[in-house]
């Protein structure tokens, strides 16, 4: 009879001993800390950044000047030249994005844009929103800004050569997007007067 009370009390001992295990708080590595923070700050940075979504002319005055300014430094130092055909091309692509209809009027037809006849009010529905092609840019920008302190993102290259290519890239993307505009009879921007918000006033 003596054993049995042993018996029962090693079950209860492991019990309770789980319990506390279960208890305490799980211990955060240093790596796990590194990613807590990473996102904490991105989460940071994303709402300070949706912040200056109101303010559309300011935040284009910004990228210009941060533009400008590159191409000022580009100019006088007689450098970066692959720095800026690279930010130039991107600059471009995302052009042409923010010009880009989210629904291709060739496969969905042309009733989901706005055409230059039309007189009620139909959004043009963009495949990259102002906001994000202002982001874009304006991350180019300043990338631009930051690799131009390195030199081995400086190689010797002739600046009228990438000069050249640029300029046949910009024709050449330009002329098929303008292309697809006529053939498909419609404007990248939104036309005619929104009855509703109007109503509203």
């Amino acid at each position: 009879m003596s054993e049995q009370p042993q018996q029962f009390e090693q079950p209860q001992q492991q019990l309770q001993q789980g319990i506390g295990q279960e208890g305490t708080k799980p211990t955060i590595n240093f790596r796990d800390k590194i990613v807590i923070h990473q996102q904490e700050l991105e989460m940071k940075f994303e709402s300070a950044l949706l912040k200056t979504k109101p303010y559309v002319l300011y935040r284009w005055i910004f990228f210009f000047v941060l533009f400008f300014l590159f191409l000022v430094k580009m100019i006088a130092y007689g450098r970066y030249y692959t720095i800026a055909y690279i930010a130039g091309l991107y600059i471009v692509n995302s052009l042409i994005l923010f010009l880009s209809p989210k629904l291709d009027p060739e496969i969905y037809g042309n009733d989901v844009l706005p055409t230059l006849g039309d007189s009620d009010y139909k959004p043009f529905v963009r495949k990259l929103p102002e906001f994000l092609f202002w982001q874009r840019i304006t991350g180019a920008a300043l990338l631009a800004h930051f690799c131009s302190f390195f030199k081995v993102f400086d190689p010797p290259v002739y600046g009228k050569i990438l000069l050249l290519y640029f300029i046949v890239v910009f024709v050449i993307s330009f002329n098929q997007r303008i292309m697809h505009m006529i053939r498909n009879n419609y404007v990248p921007f939104t036309l005619g007067k929104n009855k509703a918000k109007k109503n509203n006033e």
